[in-house]
């Protein structure tokens, strides 16, 4: 369906963002650790919920769906309802964690082993950073990483596709982050020592370690500059952007947050954090000492940043805040161009739209998720002899050039959380969901343990989406 013929309005809400992990019990493993093969993995039998109670330490399981049709379209608004949950992975931590731990004073063990997760560039594999016993934080020790596990640390490799693992790599801690380079061919992981490694996929051999990023807090977030010529890892407030091919430390960039690559590749946007009020930063990569900044007098202070591939639109948001707002900024003329504020379609019809969100679709869409029993009375579908109220659940997307969004048709809620959906990601959802690059697939870890992966399925019927904001009238 063309973008111009579909658009959107939409709205938001902000999740926690809670990284990384790495063993309390840290034995560094030599650099010739290379690949391990898979092992199958046993389906979780139907009874047994996902979310019972905490896995020994070292120990997953998988679900995988019936058998469907390799996804080969691209997520659009056309396509929205034809996304089906291909797969889900239970990574489980510590379910009875002392409500009253507070990680400024001691070790505090976390629901979800899974740290971090990445697509390769084709979109084929997904990468998937995990502790094998239980993911710690742990701020009280000044000298020590926040971020530990009680157990070895893994980056395992799974089809996107049909969820089966393709190998493991053995880092020397759990990363916090991970990333590929524009060409695929190495895969970088951050770690919460603060070194990142660099891994040949060729080979699937670490081929170096990159080490002067500040101690303690870890290496998240990472990003590959479009030319691949850069690494650009963040920690304890600041950048650092390495050449990651000679291991040489290029520059580093003090008091910001957050990791921006703009579509052209020539600009890095960040959070210059200042006295109030803030202001995002735009350095020029070609020449990083420059940069210009945009003031954020009256508007919230993001953390995270997306752009549109089709007008260069950036996308920023404030994550682990109340804030309820997402912005989308013209860089060309340096304004503010669009805003989406969850609230108004919070209160008029009890759906809420999560901007913990993996940006923008090759065709410019905004990914959103989309979740809430519908109250008023023309949210609900004019057909008859359904049972109790509809659900909106499932993905929507947003045009903010229009001001349209596009979403499923609402459904039963036993239809958003049954084994084909799984829509609902709970309340704890602390790591963004991610867009695969070529817009195929969804993947999102719902804070307790369930990492989850959605395509198209191109053997099911197309079904119309629904639109608001400004539609066309049937």
């Amino acid at each position: 369906m063309n973008k111009n013929v579909v658009r959107l309005s939409y709205l938001v809400i902000i999740m926690l963002l809670v990284a990384g992990c790495s063993p309390a019990s840290q034995m560094r493993l030599s650099p010739s650790a290379t690949f391990t093969p898979s092992s199958t993995t046993t389906p979780v039998p139907p009874s047994v919920s996902p979310f019972s109670t905490a896995a020994p330490a070292a120990t997953l399981t998988q679900t995988l769906l019936p058998t469907v049709e390799p996804a080969s379209l691209a997520i659009t608004p056309a396509t929205l309802g034809q996304l089906r949950l291909r797969w889900n992975i239970n990574f489980p931590g510590d379910y009875n964690l002392d409500p009253s731990c507070d990680s400024k004073v001691q070790e505090c063990h976390l629901y979800t082993n899974i740290s971090s997760y990445a697509f390769s560039r084709d979109g084929n594999i997904l990468a998937v950073a995990v502790c094998l016993g239980t993911r710690t934080e742990d701020k009280s020790k000044p000298d020590q990483n926040v971020w530990g596990c009680t157990g070895e640390s893994s980056i395992i490799l799974f089809n996107s596709a049909t969820g089966e693992e393709r190998g493991r790599l053995v880092p020397a801690v759990l990363p916090l982050s991970l990333a590929y380079n524009p060409e695929g061919t190495f895969l970088a992981a951050g770690l919460a020592n603060s070194d990142i490694e660099l891994w040949d996929m060729s080979s699937n051999k670490r081929s170096r370690v990159l080490t002067g990023g500040p101690k303690y807090v870890g290496a998240y977030p990472l990003a590959f500059s479009l030319d691949g010529n850069l690494l650009i890892s963040g920690g304890g407030f600041q950048l650092q952007l390495w050449n990651w091919r000679t291991s040489v430390l290029l520059k580093t960039i003090d008091r910001v947050i957050g990791i921006g690559i703009s579509p052209d590749g020539l600009s890095l946007v960040t959070l210059h954090l200042v006295n109030e009020p803030d202001a995002i930063r735009v350095y020029d990569l070609g020449q990083n000492d420059r940069f210009y900044e945009i003031p954020l007098a009256g508007q919230s202070a993001p953390t995270e940043f997306s752009f549109n591939p089709q007008n260069g639109w950036m996308s920023s948001v404030e994550v682990g805040s109340n804030s309820y707002l997402v912005n989308f900024w013209n860089l060309g003329s340096k304004s503010l161009a669009a805003t989406f504020d969850f609230k108004r379609d919070y209160d008029r019809f009890g759906v809420i739209y999560s901007l913990n969100s993996g940006g923008f679709t090759p065709d410019g869409y905004f990914l959103l998720s989309r979740y809430g029993k519908l109250t008023a009375p023309e949210a609900q579908p004019a057909a008859t002899g359904l049972s109790g109220p509809l659900w909106a659940c499932g993905f929507a997307l947003a045009d903010m050039e229009s001001g349209q969004t596009f979403f499923s048709p609402p459904k039963l809620y036993d239809e958003c959380t049954g084994p084909q959906y799984m829509y609902d990601m709970g309340s704890r959802g602390i790591q963004p969901q991610i867009l695969s690059p070529d817009g195929r697939f969804i993947a999102a870890d719902d804070g307790y343990g369930n990492l989850r992966l959605w395509g198209v399925d191109s053997s099911l019927p197309a079904i119309p989406p629904e639109c608001s904001g400004g539609c066309p009238t049937p």
